[in-house]
C-alpha cells in the first residue's frame, strides 16, 4: 500500500510538471494564428505593445474606441491583398488617450480589403493552415436588413482563431465580385462571438437570420 501510495504521488507530480512545461513552452499566439498573420502582415504580432507595432506600418492614427488604423507596408502581395491594418484594443484601453494606448498590447489585428474575389482566395489559404473548415455566423449591422456572413476558425483547444468577414447578399455567391469589402481578424484567447469581432455576432448564417427578421 505505502508502494502504491508513492507511486501514486509520484504520477501526480509528473503530470503538474507537464502541465507547468507545456504552459511556459506553448507560443503566447497560437501557430496557425501566427502563420496567417504572418502571410498577410507580416512582422506584426498579437500581444506586441502598439509602439512596436508603429514602426511596422504606415500613417498609424488613432480611432477611440476602436484602436489603431495604418496602411499594410509589408513584404510581397499582403499590403495589394490587405492595404488597411486596423490594431483593435481590448475594452480596458481602447477608451484611453491615444498617448496612453500606444503602450497598450494588440488584442487583435483586422485586415480590410476592397479586391474583388478576396474572400474565397482566403477562405482557402486559411483552411489550409489551419487544416479545418471553418464554422458559419452572420453580424447583423445597424442597417436593418444588412448582414456580413462570417466564417471562423479555432484552434482544437480555441487558443486563438481566424475570421473572415464579408458583405452578404441573398442572391450572391460566396466568391461574388461584388463581394469586395472583406476583414480578417486574427485574435488569442477563446472565440467569444461578439467581443471577439467587436460586433453583433449571431451563431446563425444569415440566410436564416434575414429570413427570421
Amino acid at each position: 500500500m505505502r508502494l502504491f501510495g508513492v507511486g501514486f504521488v509520484a504520477f501526480i507530480v509528473l503530470v503538474l510538471v507537464g502541465k507547468v512545461y507545456m504552459t511556459v513552452t506553448r507560443p503566447a499566439t497560437p501557430l496557425p494564428v501566427a502563420k496567417t498573420l504572418d502571410a498577410f502582415a507580416p512582422g506584426l504580432q498579437l500581444d506586441e505593445p502598439v509602439s512596436a507595432a508603429r514602426a511596422k506600418l504606415g500613417s498609424l492614427r488613432f480611432v477611440s474606441h476602436m484602436g489603431f488604423v495604418g496602411t499594410n507596408v509589408s513584404r510581397k502581395q499582403a499590403a495589394e491583398y490587405f492595404p488597411q491594418v486596423r490594431l483593435l484594443l481590448s475594452p480596458k484601453w481602447r477608451t484611453k488617450s491615444a498617448k496612453a494606448a500606444e503602450e497598450a498590447p494588440v488584442d487583435a489585428v483586422e485586415l480590410v480589403s476592397a479586391r474583388p474575389y478576396m474572400s474565397g482566395y482566403v477562405a482557402q489559404e486559411v483552411t489550409q493552415t489551419f487544416k479545418a473548415n471553418p464554422r458559419m455566423g452572420c453580424v447583423r449591422t445597424s442597417t436593418p436588413g444588412v448582414f456580413r456572413e462570417v466564417a471562423y476558425w479555432t484552434t482544437k483547444n480555441d487558443l486563438g482563431g481566424a475570421v473572415l468577414v464579408h458583405d452578404w447578399k441573398p442572391d450572391a455567391k460566396y466568391d461574388n465580385a461584388g463581394l469586395v469589402v472583406v476583414s480578417l481578424i486574427m485574435y488569442s484567447g477563446p472565440f467569444d462571438g461578439a467581443r471577439t469581432l467587436r460586433a453583433d455576432f449571431v451563431a446563425s448564417d444569415c440566410a436564416t437570420l434575414a429570413g427570421s427578421s
